[in-house]
């Protein structure tokens, strides 16, 4: 929360569930997926995508078998929140 009240404050817009279908010198061309609507923004000088994610469990197989004691979470088994990960290692805390 305090992240997003300091670069809102500095004039950081989020544009959340927008599809971006072009970029045009300082303009996108965006799709709002609930919305149906195609709209421009312009003035644009920087985009930041937040988009996809993957497991990356390389460190755990890197690991495997020269630890006596190696368990896996969070993004290691799936893509998903972070509350998610804190869930499953505050479980796994628990039963070691």
């Amino acid at each position: 929360m305090p992240f997003y009240m300091r670069v809102r404050a500095k004039g950081v817009e989020f544009s959340p569930n927008m599809l971006l279908i072009g970029i045009s010198g300082n303009t996108l061309t965006v799709f709002d997926i609930y919305a149906g609507v195609i709209s421009k923004k312009e003035g644009i000088n920087t985009v930041v995508l937040a988009a996809g994610n993957r497991a990356d469990d390389q460190l755990y197989k890197e690991l495997k078998g020269k630890v006596r004691q190696l368990h896996r979470v969070g993004d290691c088994v799936s893509p998903r929140r972070a509350l998610e990960a804190i869930y499953e290692g505050y479980n796994l805390g628990r039963i070691l």
